[in-house]
């Protein structure tokens, strides 16, 4: 008994190390990360009432980080990304610690439950839920459902460990429409152990507030929401398992090894069991193994093909299945225990493919654009025809179409906006051109010229140039610096480029020879002397 006492406490002695070291280490790895698309939505557009706070983001209810991420802007502003990646790094290592507890509440040995739980924590597969700050709606969704599900599976009535699981299932939805499956889930689990009106409890109110929040301000954003037919569904489904175990396996081929071993291991760890017991250590495992299913089926119904590897759907399903794959391993291995060795090397195999995942090609390109890109947006509103600039322009329709130049400019006046580094004169003067040339949607000039190109040309600030065929512009400042080309095309309500500063120098070039000089502001005109 001491011995097992012994070796209880070691197990979990190295999974703390293991959760520790993995904190600095994870934050190592994203170090080259910064803000970019959605989270945006809730640093820039997010008034300070109470429609804001409760409004759904791409159909999830996301209060909770919201308000995460509003303490982090006043505190830090965009000097730092580390207080929000560590947010969600920290959310990240609770989901594998609760995943832990899953497991070992489950009657797995402790060395197993440490050797499966340590895979979540380097699970590089589903970097994405890791390292984006942003993704803290899917691992705190994941990690209250779980301490909901920890609450809820006891024996006995109703006491004060259910009322604080209700409470931990509310703040998971909150943060996104994952915790809706993580309700279903406590659901399937209280139902499996302890009757229909303990898992009515767990389930009807929360699914109450959800429909309350939805009713009252959550289903604008489901009203263009388009669905897939079930066998599409179905599809997404298979797929986003095959890539789940591809990626906890890390070896081509041993996803489907990994798929048996759950199958396999799970039948002779319950095989035999007294129902009562049976209910007892396998509810909340099988629980969040239907949960993977179920996840997948909801987002599959909603979502397209295209988006079905990405990592961090793999990464909940990864952490769905665990607890059900540790318990299968464990048992297998008490079943045959040449079976141990083998495992071990698989494991091992995974965790140094998982870790090498933070740090590929892959990642290093990733984190060199956005090296680059935090620059060039920390750059725009100290540009010199900044205050030419309208408020409501919005400078980057791609990687953050919340952002409003106004709201630039009033984080530079507060002091949230830090200075970038060292900047590059040329690179200057292209960001300039960007910012101050742009095409737009349904412009209508009053009247437009052909002008043969290559030309020089000056515009003043409401001027445009129409384009035939796509075109190279380059801009000279007014230092006299000549900004790189930039090239723009036509499409379709977008052919006009409309000048927000003046006056521009440009040099413009078209393929096909012509484009066109629009004025309706009187100040644009054809320089003299040609290119």
């Amino acid at each position: 008994m001491e011995s097992s006492r012994r070796s209880q406490r070691a197990a979990f002695i190295a999974f703390a190390v293991v959760v520790v070291v993995a904190l600095p280490l994870l934050l190592y790895f994203g170090r080259e990360r910064w803000f970019r698309y959605d989270e945006w939505s809730f640093l820039a557009s997010r008034e300070a009432n109470l429609h804001d706070l409760f409004a759904a983001h791409s159909v999830h209810w996301v209060t909770l980080p919201i308000l995460g991420y509003r303490a982090l802007w006043a505190a830090f502003g965009l000097h730092s990304y580390v207080p929000y990646q560590a947010m969600s790094v920290v959310s990240h290592l609770a989901v594998a610690v609760l995943v832990r507890a899953v497991m070992r509440r489950a009657g797995v040995r402790p060395w197993t439950a440490t050797a499966a739980a340590s895979l979540l924590v380097v699970f590089g597969a589903g970097e994405e839920n890791i390292l984006w700050a942003f993704q803290i709606t899917f691992t705190a969704a994941l990690a209250f459902g779980l301490v909901h599900l920890i609450l809820a599976d006891h024996d006995g009535p109703l006491d004060r460990r259910d009322w604080l699981g209700l409470l931990a299932g509310l703040a998971g939805l909150m943060c996104s429409g994952v915790a809706v499956t993580m309700v279903i889930v406590v659901g399937i689990a209280a139902l499996a152990r302890r009757g229909w009106r303990i898992a009515a409890f767990h389930t009807a109110p929360l699914g109450v507030a959800y429909g309350v929040w939805y009713l009252a301000i959550g289903r604008d954003a489901y009203e263009n929401q388009s669905t897939s037919s079930p066998g599409a569904m179905l599809g997404f489904v298979r797929t986003a398992i095959a890539v789940a175990f591809d990626g906890m396996a890390q070896v081509p081929g041993l996803g489907w090894a990994l798929g048996g071993l759950l199958v396999g291991g799970c039948f002779l760890a319950w095989r035999g069991l007294p129902p009562v017991v049976m209910c007892r250590v396998a509810a909340a495992p099988a629980a969040l193994l239907i949960g993977a299913f179920i996840f997948l089926a909801i987002t599959g119904f909603g979502r397209g093909p295209e988006i079905v590897r990405a990592s961090r759907f793999t990464y909940v399903v990864a952490a769905l299945s665990l607890p059900a794959i540790a318990v299968a391993a464990d048992a297998i291995m008490r079943r045959w225990r040449v079976a141990a060795p083998i495992l071990v090397l698989a494991l091992g195999v995974a965790l140094v493919g998982n870790i090498r995942l933070f740090d590929n090609g892959a990642q290093r390109r990733a984190g060199a654009f956005q090296r680059v890109y935090r620059e060039q947006f920390l750059l725009l509103p100290r540009l010199p025809i900044a205050e030419q600039i309208p408020r409501d322009l919005r400078p980057d329709l791609g990687l953050a179409p919340w952002v409003s130049f106004g709201w630039m400019e009033d984080g530079v006046a507060s002091g949230r906006f830090p200075a970038p580094g060292a900047v590059d004169p040329v690179e200057a003067a292209t960001q300039e051109l960007r910012l101050a040339l742009r095409q737009q949607l349904r412009h209508r000039p009053s009247q437009c010229e052909p002008v043969a190109a290559p030309a020089r040309v000056r515009l003043e600030a409401g001027s445009s140039l129409g384009m035939r065929s796509p075109v190279s512009v380059v801009y000279t400042n007014a230092e006299g610096t000549r900004s790189r080309p930039v090239a723009y095309a036509p499409m379709p309500g977008q052919r006009y480029l409309v000048a927000y500063a003046g006056p521009l120098d440009l040099v413009v070039r078209s393929v096909g020879g012509v484009f066109e000089l629009c004025d309706p502001a009187g100040g644009a005109f054809v320089v003299p002397g040609g290119p």
